[in-house]
């Protein structure tokens, strides 16, 4: 689970750690369902790390959580390459 939170953080905001609550008060994530954007059955999770946001397709998943779960780590997976970046 760990693990996961790590990940997870650094794909929505591009840091591995919470920032210090004295240099940050005001951090959020903030998660946006895209209701009106048409997406593919497969669509990934994306996020915009800039501004610490996580866009779900949600419709794309018809409410089955192990295809959720499954697109997240994907998108999670993705993030992970840095291709030439670091």
């Amino acid at each position: 689970m760990k693990l996961f939170l790590s990940d997870f953080l650094h794909f929505v905001t591009g840091q591995y750690y919470l920032p210090d609550e004295r240099a940050q008060p005001d951090f959020c994530i903030t998660a946006e369902f895209a209701v009106e954007e048409n997406f593919k059955e497969d669509a990934l999770p994306v996020s915009h790390s800039c501004v610490n946001l996580i866009k779900f397709p949600s419709s794309a998943y018809n409410l089955d959580r192990e295809v959720f779960e499954m697109n997240l780590n994907t998108s999670l997976e993705h993030s992970k390459c840095t291709f030439g970046m670091g």
